[in-house]
């Protein structure tokens, strides 16, 4: 599942600076934009990079996830990840999507909607998005790259399945909420 990525960064944020390399940095962020720019690129990393990785400060170990990677990501690796994407994923879904994502995944892989899956806190039952103007214009340069080709990898795959609020009908009422 993919996060349209300024609404996964205010999320971050607001969940008391996730990733955020404190313990290379010693502190906190000091606004919203820094804390940003330090963790842009967070999926794009995630399928690059090691998960876990050692650094050292003050001569001190210190383990981060790829996420809280202070390094910059390169222009290949940014294609590299969306390679990876295009060619190592058999199923990509957004989470501004998630009830539909859902029923895609079961349109292509078979199996009765449940419950558990969709009456979860991440549905996106609730369309309230975060007011991206705190970032001022600040964007996620290279997981908006990987964001939009798994847009067109999940509507190509809505389109293939036949997949869309009509059909999906079934896999809801199967899970016993209303769409």
């Amino acid at each position: 599942m993919l996060r349209q990525p300024e609404q996964r960064l205010i999320s971050g944020w607001n969940f008391y600076y996730h990733s955020f390399p404190k313990e290379i940095l010693g502190r906190d962020p000091y606004n919203i934009q820094e804390y940003a720019s330090t963790v842009s690129g967070c999926a794009t990393k995630m399928l690059t990079r090691d998960q876990v990785d050692t650094y050292f400060h003050d001569e001190q170990p210190t383990t981060l996830s790829a996420c809280g990677d202070p390094y910059p990501i390169s222009e290949e690796e940014s294609n590299r990840a969306i390679t990876r994407l295009r060619e190592g994923f058999i199923f990509v879904g957004l989470l501004e999507e998630y009830d539909l994502s859902f029923c895609l995944l079961h349109a292509m892989f078979g199996g009765e909607c449940s419950s558990v899956e969709l009456t979860t806190g991440h549905s996106t039952s609730n369309t309230s998005w975060y007011d991206t103007s705190i970032l001022e214009g600040w964007q996620d340069v290279h997981d908006g790259r990987l964001y939009a080709e798994g847009q067109k990898i999940f509507h190509k795959n809505l389109e293939r399945y036949g997949v869309n609020d009509a059909s999906c009908q079934v896999c809801w009422a199967q899970a016993g909420i209303a769409a």
